[in-house]
């Protein structure tokens, strides 16, 4: 997704809505919002739960999908391209839905 995204910054105005660095990077805090080779970087806070356990898997899935949804709601324009990635598995679905809210200038 990265090379994706610093290819397209090239040509468009990039920015992206993330999570903060999860298992491979457990424990380490990325900066809320940056730019990095041309992308702008906006960081979604959630719970870090462990993910082993199924509880936390969902929680942390839940309020990650939640912090998303509000700030996709709170960001997007009439215009705007959107590509989602399907982790958590809802994601797409509520992305899209703020889309919609996005395209019919319902704020």
């Amino acid at each position: 997704m990265t090379q994706i995204a610093e290819a397209l910054a090239e040509h468009v105005d990039m920015r992206v809505l993330c999570a903060q660095p999860t298992y491979a990077a457990r424990g380490t805090r990325a900066p809320r919002s940056e730019r990095v080779n041309g992308v702008s970087i906006s960081r979604s806070p959630s719970t870090t739960f462990d993910k082993d356990r199924l509880v936390g898997r969902l929680v942390n899935a839940l309020s990650l999908t939640a912090s998303i949804f509000i700030a996709a709601v709170t960001r997007l324009r009439r215009g705007d391209v959107v590509l989602v990635v399907t982790n958590p598995p809802m994601l797409p679905f509520v992305v899209a839905v703020a889309a919609d809210f996005a395209e019919s200038g319902a704020r």
